[in-house]
């Protein structure tokens, strides 16, 4: 951002995106079209929490990726913020270590 490569840090963070989805829920996440990527998060099972957020961020992203739009510097911070939150919204739960219980 602050040398203002602000396609370039929206196409990274895209990427980033796209490669944790990929390996998330297998598949080739770099390699896919959003489209692609679409019908095959619709298939997860159970079904992903706020699949149009990552529609949304797919959208958005691929019109400064391939559209050539071009991005400003506060939208790349929103686009690094919606990954987050993608990333966040998707990551499962971690599993509790049950303690053993002993007896007095």
């Amino acid at each position: 951002l602050d040398e203002e490569s602000f396609d370039a840090y929206v196409d990274r963070v895209n990427d980033c995106v796209r490669r944790y989805l990929g390996d998330r829920y297998g598949f080739d996440g770099i390699e896919s079209t959003s489209e692609e990527i679409r019908l095959l998060l619709r298939r997860v099972h159970p079904p992903i929490v706020a699949p149009e957020e990552i529609d949304r961020f797919l959208d958005d992203t691929d019109l400064v990726k391939y559209a050539k739009v071009s991005a400003k510097r506060d939208e790349c911070e929103q686009y690094l913020a919606k990954a987050v939150a993608i990333v966040t919204r998707t990551t499962p739960p971690r599993k509790t270590k049950k303690r053993k219980e002993t007896s007095a």
